[in-house]
């Protein structure tokens, strides 16, 4: 419903969102502002007596007011929204009508303001979404479940108010000259569209924008989600497996549509009328004409002609019945006895007594009048006339007769049918289908015993879900392998490795996906080598038995390296290690002596100085031992030779040792020398 101008109290929220002020729609002047103009088609008072508006700020402080509602004149009702910090959003704004305090709808938009704009955006609290559920992230719009992110438009001057949902359009632009849905403009638009604002289409699954001065709608199958199979079609919205343009046909005097998954189809034909031969005809295919009987036949409406009684509106020709469709038999001249007829003052003149006048005339029976659409019992009702003679006229007095009339309307319906909330999503064939079913309450309004009675059933939906990335089995492992992976010789933690199977949901389906598992694992390395063994210089060799020994043992200073608690420990020591020599030719005891042979060696006769030897023994080492080796040790000895004879070589004549010479004799006189050892001064013989 469509109010006029009006002065409307408005909210205008100020001081860092969080502050409330009511003023007058004239008297805000801020040229950062959004404009929320709510509107609705339920009946003031009777079925909505109050809007409730809600705001929440960027700082998430949420404020309120409510507007009592008298009549159809209290509508529409603006909220302004007016920042006093650098936020601009993002604005909730939130439509509540209630009834006695019940709330009967809500609508939602989400929008951010944007500096220097005055923007504009419009709730319709509409019939359409009764019955309708929507998630806590979506708002109804239109019958529909949608986002409830709203663009903002460039504000008019003036409140918007209406249905945008169903407001006549010829062709884009609303009956009256504004554009339709508060100034947002669609492609049929003279002049083509400036901005993306201007082409919203209502679809809630379409992404609008403006392009070269013409709007673009894109489908967006992702955005339809009440069902299984979600399709975007252009100029129609969602649909589903269950429900599509395709298998939700209307049948002769029926509406069709999608409710998520359900078809429904209701009545197109209002009160007073029922469907006949695929129209909607006044109920009863009454024709208004007296002369036919009236019903509904299979090809449609029958009239047939009947011999009831009619009224050609001709008084003179007296009371008239039906032929052939019209009223066409009459009985004649209604005047009796003195009286004549006066077709110009419709009556008999100059009768005596009541004799004289016409008899009573009996109307046709008027069309059947029922008090509801479900209610089979009615009324009718025929004028019966009677007449009297009074002052010599035939003065007429009429009764209305009244007669019951009755109808069967069991299983007629008698309002639309509506759905309680979705039950949860549930019937899923394992952990990862994505595909299951809900349910909910479906009442459909149907005449039986002559009342609209609710009869509830149980409608059943497709629903999905996504399980991708959700588990679905539990994980598996194979055998641990060796423990490894240790920083160092002496680490005692370290690393072991298996392989790893989980199962996780992906297309619906649960699928392995392999892996390797990694966990931690210890040893003891105690004792453990860890470095080389580091030695100093080797003292000298010694420990020898002997002194012929040849193998001894020297010293040397040595660090080990070992590990303990998981780290690399030095220990200090002593090696010793063998060492040998050579003592080959050492003297190892005193040279042993025989007794001295005779002196001898002597050179001549006179020599006093000789040789004499002796055994000799020395001993040496030789292979490690003392080994002796026997030999002949000569030493010089002496004698006197003084006074004895002597004939040294040369010497002819014997002579007489003295100091160890032989003082010579030799021959003279050119003698010769001869053996053996005389003088001649012939030839030696």
């Amino acid at each position: 419903m469509i109010a006029g101008p009006r002065c409307i109290v408005s909210l205008v929220v100020r001081a860092a969102w969080t502050s409330f002020a009511f003023l007058c729609l004239a008297a805000c002047s801020g040229p950062t502002q959004l404009i929320v103009s709510v509107d609705t088609d339920y009946d003031v008072p009777g079925e909505l007596d109050a809007i409730e508006l809600r705001v929440t700020g960027p700082s998430g402080t949420t404020r309120s007011a409510t507007e009592e509602l008298q009549g159809a004149s209290d509508l529409p009702q603006t909220l302004t929204v007016v920042p006093s910090g650098d936020a601009l959003g993002p604005v909730e704004v939130i439509a509540i009508g209630t009834k006695d305090g019940a709330e009967v709808a809500r609508q939602r938009a989400v929008v951010t303001l944007e500096s220097g704009r005055s923007l504009s955006i419009r709730l319709f609290l509409g019939r359409a979404c009764a019955g309708v559920s929507c998630d806590a992230s979506e708002t109804c719009r239109c019958g529909a479940c949608v986002a409830p992110a709203a663009m903002g438009r460039d504000w008019s001057g003036e409140p918007m108010g209406g249905d945008p949902c169903s407001e006549p359009m010829d062709a884009g632009t609303r009956d009256g000259g504004e554009p339709d849905d508060g100034g947002v403009r669609d492609a049929g638009d003279a002049g083509g569209c400036q901005s993306d604002a201007e082409c919203d289409d209502g679809q809630a699954c379409t992404t609008d924008r403006c392009d070269a001065g013409s709007c673009v709608y894109t489908t967006d199958d992702a955005a339809c989600t009440d069902g299984t199979g979600g399709v975007c079609v252009e100029g129609f919205g969602c649909q589903y497996d269950g429900c599509s343009p395709t298998t939700c046909v209307a049948g002769p005097c029926e509406t069709a549509r999608c409710d998520g998954d359900t078809c429904v189809l209701e009545p197109l034909c209002g009160t007073g009328e029922q469907c006949c031969g695929g129209a909607c005809v006044p109920t009863g295919c009454d024709d208004g004409n007296p002369c036919t009987d009236d019903a509904c036949g299979d090809a449609g409406c029958e009239n047939t002609p009947n011999t009831a009684v009619c009224d050609d509106g001709v008084f003179c020709n007296g009371p008239d019945t039906c032929a052939a469709g019209a009223c066409t038999v009459h009985d004649g001249d209604p005047c009796s006895g003195a009286s004549v007829c006066d077709e110009a003052m419709g009556g008999c003149v100059g009768c005596v007594t009541d004799a004289d006048c016409p008899s009573d005339v009996t109307g046709p029976w008027g069309s059947c009048s029922y008090g509801d659409t479900c209610a089979e019992t009615g009324s009718r009702t025929r004028t019966i006339t009677r007449y009297a003679c009074s002052s010599g006229v035939c003065m007429p007095s009429s009764m209305m007769e009244t007669g019951s009339c009755t109808r069967s309307t069991a299983g007629d319906t008698c309002g639309s049918t509506t759905f309680g909330s979705w039950g949860s999503c549930g019937g899923f064939a394992d952990a990862c289908d994505e595909s299951g079913t809900r349910t909910r309450t479906r009442t459909d309004r149907v005449c039986g015993g002559g009342t609209c009675n609710a009869v509830d059933s149980p409608d059943t939906g497709s629903c999905a879900r996504t399980t991708t990335g959700d588990r679905c089995a539990s994980t598996t492992y194979g055998g641990w392998g060796s423990c490894g992976g240790y920083s160092d010789t002496c680490d005692e933690t370290g690393t072991r490795s298996r392989s790893q199977t989980e199962f996780f949901c992906s297309a619906g389906a649960c699928n392995p996906v392999m892996g390797t598992d990694t966990g931690s694992c210890t040893r003891s390395t105690t004792g453990v080598t860890c470095g080389a063994t580091m030695y100093g210089a080797w003292g000298s060799c010694g420990g020898f038995s002997d002194t012929c020994d040849e193998t001894g043992t020297r010293t040397r200073s040595q660090t080990t390296y070992a590990c303990g608690g998981g780290t690399c420990l030095s220990s200090t020591g002593t090696d010793t290690g063998s060492c040998t020599r050579s003592t080959t030719g050492v003297m190892c005891a005193a040279t042993t002596y025989g007794s001295w042979g005779p002196c001898g060696g002597f050179t001549s006769q006179c020599d006093e100085t000789g040789t004499r030897s002796r055994t000799e023994t020395t001993f040496a080492c030789s292979s490690g031992t003392c080994q002796g080796t026997a030999g002949t040790d000569t030493g010089s000895c002496s004698r006197s030779t003084a006074g004895n004879v002597c004939l040294d070589a040369g010497d002819c004549i014997e002579g007489t040792c003295s100091s160890g010479t032989c003082s010579s004799r030799t021959c003279g006189g050119g003698q010769v020398c001869c053996e053996p050892n005389f003088c001649t001064s012939f030839a030696c013989p």
